[in-house]
């Protein structure tokens, strides 16, 4: 039996989780995305290599909702980090999956429909890809054809 998991589209995505918020940038795209709450928690599974049904499983666990609620609420997130072409979906055959701690928690949290929000607003600036077209004149700056453009250092 196969199970559904994800992995993150590499090398074009990057991703840093600060304060409990994920950054996500698509280099190739120049969009950059924000992920906080309860969708925090099912990236970072999901990235983990847990699979769909263990991610429900956890939700299921720790947040107070009805299963369904929970179930769509994961699938639409997910779907959205697809279209967005964050992460691809894998499968994982069934007995290679991860381990996750069960502890019946004293209070359930509330459970919030996970979002991904998406910033297009540093599009030109993200996509001069500062590892790879830095030259002597620094970053930011747009790479150009023409020799005539560059200052000289003679004196």
């Amino acid at each position: 039996m196969s199970l559904l998991s994800f992995k993150i589209s590499s090398p074009k995505i990057v991703h840093e989780t600060i304060d409990g918020e994920v950054v996500i940038i698509n280099l190739e795209s120049g969009f950059y995305y924000s992920i906080q709450n309860v969708g925090t928690i099912i990236w970072e599974k999901a990235i983990a290599g847990f699979t769909v049904a263990e991610i429900l499983k956890y939700l299921n666990t720790n947040f107070e909702a009805s299963s369904k609620d929970i179930e769509i609420g994961v699938y639409k997130f997910l779907e959205h980090l697809q279209s967005e072409a964050i992460v691809i979906s894998t499968e994982t055959q069934s007995g290679m999956t991860n381990q996750i701690a069960h502890s019946t928690p004293t209070h359930k949290l509330a459970f919030e429909l996970p979002t991904l929000q998406k910033y297009t607003d540093m599009e030109s600036l993200l996509l001069l890809d500062p590892v790879h077209e830095v030259d002597e004149t620094g970053w930011p700056s747009q790479p150009s054809d023409q020799n005539s453009n560059q200052v000289s250092d003679s004196v």
